[in-house]
């Protein structure tokens, strides 16, 4: 009995030993922290979208649904993502990425909100510069993202 509880032991200590900190950050980080806030997101710029571009209408739909609902949910959006906290380094110089990526975008919607307040378009274009880095960092943090599950033998399963 001893010799089977002490291989138990070696087997489990051999598993220990076998782990990867990184991967286990960059699992939980993937599937309980940014998932859940995935589709928060995608909702926040489908109703910024709705309003901006090809779907704008007039300074003032832009301005209620930036004023009464966008700004303030990506607001809630970005203070869940800021309270993230990943163990490894190499999982939180990921999710800093992000961090940036979404604090551009909510940067750029706020400007945005003040540029039609003051009827100042050269603060449209400098938002629209913001919005484009954000998306460009967000993209960085997909690519990073790649890199990390590669690296560390995760597939992602949908």
């Amino acid at each position: 009995m001893k010799k089977v509880l002490l291989s138990l032991f070696v087997l489990i200590l051999l598993s220990a030993c076998g782990n990867d900190p990184i991967k286990d950050d960059l699992l939980n980080y993937i599937n309980n922290e940014v998932a859940p806030l995935g589709d928060e997101e995608d909702k926040l710029l489908t109703a910024y979208s709705n309003v901006t571009g090809d779907n704008y209408e007039s300074d003032e739909d832009l301005y209620y649904a930036l004023d009464e609902d966008i700004i303030p949910r990506y607001y809630k959006f970005i203070t869940k993502l800021e309270n993230i906290r990943p163990k490894t380094a190499e999982v939180k110089e990921l999710h800093e990425i992000y961090v940036a990526a979404a604090n551009n975008q909510y940067n750029a919607m706020t400007q945005v909100l003040a540029a039609l307040e003051g009827q100042d378009y050269n603060l449209i274009a400098e938002a629209n510069d913001k919005l484009s880095k954000g998306r460009k960092g967000v993209r960085d943090w997909q690519d990073r993202l790649s890199q990390l599950m590669k690296e560390h033998n995760i597939e992602l399963k949908e």
